[in-house]
């Protein structure tokens, strides 16, 4: 079901040629040519092979197309004690002289859930700094990961206004714990440049309600609903599928493009819907723009350009102006779920949007056995200082 050809282009192109042009093709199947890899402890490295031979007892074999990948372990696992990470960097990258440019990659993973992270970074100055960061696992921007041990593809838009970009795969372990896995495994990576007239335009009919397709509330609406949609009219321009993503912060913060919300694909031209959560009150602002099913996206739509909030939400946590970094038992809203016979649970570190998108939370989850089943804590911290 899978391609089986090979190909490794790179070229330069113009948006006024009128097609899309790869820029980069690679299979992994005669090495990686142009990649660069490091390791904290190797031999548990990045390698193009196919080792182990499957991903999982009952997965998927280590490669798409035959007869490699690109695959973080040391051939049998990623099992040394103690942190390690590794990283694999592709060759240089020109965007210049398009409307779009898209990455996509194939990834299966063997990893544990709670303390190794998988992400890719983008910078267009050797990674001084980068201009992208994003959390494979479950960042909507690239589409989040699917079932362990399982082939599934990652779309990501980079700007062509960055000029000229490499990226990193950065595969990280903090803990000693589940350490007999597989590791991660990435193949066919393709990098498409695309032309303006490709390019899907931004959504219309902008609305945000209170359930789903519920009646349009007019901008400054307030609610005492924890839960909110918000929806737009999207279409690819070329009658492919495509879906709005959805970022919003507090009123009085400028958007960033960084924390942003999925909705359904459609069928051709039509409404995508999706919705956010919120933890506390304040007062919002939101935009958002179309993706089709390429990864191509859109110029940003703000539902209400003027200076005042889109809506306000009450809920019963105030969001405070300022506090101290505490952490707290939140007795009324914590959740409890089994431990699954694992002694003792572990702790993981994550990030959840506060008030749904305006305010970011480390979140911190202890598992600890008590009854039987786990309690989750939050550590609060106000989102830039």
């Amino acid at each position: 079901m899978f391609r089986k050809w090979v190909l490794v282009i790179l070229a330069t192109g113009s948006s006024e040629a009128g097609a899309q042009t790869m820029l980069l093709s690679e299979r992994f199947d005669d090495g990686a040519p142009g990649w660069t890899f490091d390791s904290s402890v190797p031999p548990v490295q990045w390698a193009a092979d196919a080792t182990p031979s499957l991903i999982l007892q009952w997965g998927d074999a280590p490669f798409v197309s035959a007869p490699h990948s690109l695959n973080y372990n040391n051939g049998t696992d990623y099992g040394l004690s103690g942190a390690n990470s590794g990283t694999a960097t592709s060759p240089l990258l020109p965007l210049a002289g398009w409307a779009g440019v898209v990455v996509s990659f194939w990834c299966a993973y063997d990893t544990d859930g709670f303390y190794d992270s998988r992400s890719l970074e983008i910078s267009k100055d050797e990674f001084a700094t980068t201009v992208q960061e994003l959390r494979v696992s479950w960042d909507p921007r690239g589409g989040q990961c699917e079932t362990t041990g399982r082939w599934h593809q990652h779309k990501v838009f980079l700007e062509p206004s960055w000029g000229a970009v490499r990226l990193r795969f950065r595969f990280g372990v903090s803990d000693d714990r589940f350490r007999a896995r597989a590791g991660w495994f990435i193949d066919d990576v393709e990098v498409i440049g695309y032309p303006f007239s490709e390019m899907p335009p931004a959504p219309t009919d902008l609305a945000q309600s209170t359930s789903p397709g519920g009646p349009a509330e007019p901008a400054g609406f307030v609610t005492e609903r924890s839960q909110l949609y918000f929806r737009a009219f999207v279409s690819s321009g070329t009658g492919r599928s495509a879906r709005i993503l959805l970022e919003g912060e507090r009123n009085d913060a400028p958007f960033d493009g960084l924390y942003v919300r999925s909705g359904n694909f459609t069928e051709g031209p039509g409404v995508s819907e999706a919705q956010d959560n919120y933890w506390f009150s304040g007062s919002y602002h939101w935009r958002c723009r179309a993706q089709d099913d390429r990864g191509l996206l859109s110029e940003w739509k703000e539902f209400d350009p003027a200076a005042g909030p889109d809506y306000t939400v009450q809920v019963d946590r105030p969001l405070p102006l300022s506090y101290e970094d505490e952490e707290e038992e939140l007795s009324s809203e914590c959740y409890e779920f089994p431990c699954f016979g694992i002694f003792p649970c572990p702790c993981v570190a994550g990030t959840l949007r506060g008030g749904g998108i305006g305010w970011a939370i480390p979140l911190i989850v202890t598992l600890g056995i008590i009854s039987g089943r786990a309690r989750v804590f939050l550590r609060r911290t106000q989102r830039g200082g």
